[in-house]
């Protein structure tokens, strides 16, 4: 299973990361590294309003947004 991305947790290894089932166990039986696991219940978390933090709709959005502003002159130039 390749690292890059973050695809959607499941219910079950977020329930098993979450609950102190070892992290460093679930990510050497799922085949990723251990901060990559956490991340991605972190970010689960925040989804569900668990934790707080940008969901990953919200950071979707912004960054369209910011595709949709022209680049100009910086704010800081005389």
């Amino acid at each position: 299973m390749g690292t890059t991305g973050s695809p959607k947790v499941s219910p079950w290894a977020w329930r098993q990361a979450s609950g102190g089932c070892g992290v460093e166990l679930l990510s050497e039986q799922l085949g990723i590294n251990p901060e990559t696991l956490r991340n991605w219940v972190t970010q689960a978390e925040v989804d569900a309003g668990d934790r707080p933090g940008t969901t990953t709709a919200e950071a979707a959005r912004i960054t369209e947004l910011e595709r949709e502003v022209p680049a100009g002159p910086s704010m800081t130039e005389g």
